[in-house]
């Protein structure tokens, strides 16, 4: 822990800082404080990876927009090709 004072390495436990004489008894709680918000920070952070790894998903898309390609034209226009093919063969 450091002295909010003048900025002395101190032990945790300390009440006054041993060079200045300045009363740290809140800098525990700072100390809390300042542990919780590196953690949230380090969570934005993740979340913020998670975010521009998803900007990847378009390359993976590619592969799903092939499929969509095929269910919407080349099944649709199989199926006339077969349709006509059965009409010209029962018409006969």
């Amino acid at each position: 822990m450091y002295c909010q004072n003048c900025g002395a390495k101190m032990a945790n436990d300390t009440k006054y800082c041993p060079f200045c004489g300045y009363s740290n008894e809140d800098a525990s709680e700072i100390d809390e404080k300042d542990l919780k918000i590196k953690d949230l920070q380090e969570k934005i952070t993740q979340l913020e990876q998670t975010v521009s790894n998803s900007g990847n998903f378009e390359t993976e898309r590619g592969f799903n927009n092939n499929k969509m390609f095929i269910l919407i034209f080349v099944f649709p226009l199989a199926f006339l090709v077969l349709f006509f093919v059965l009409f010209i063969i029962l018409t006969q």
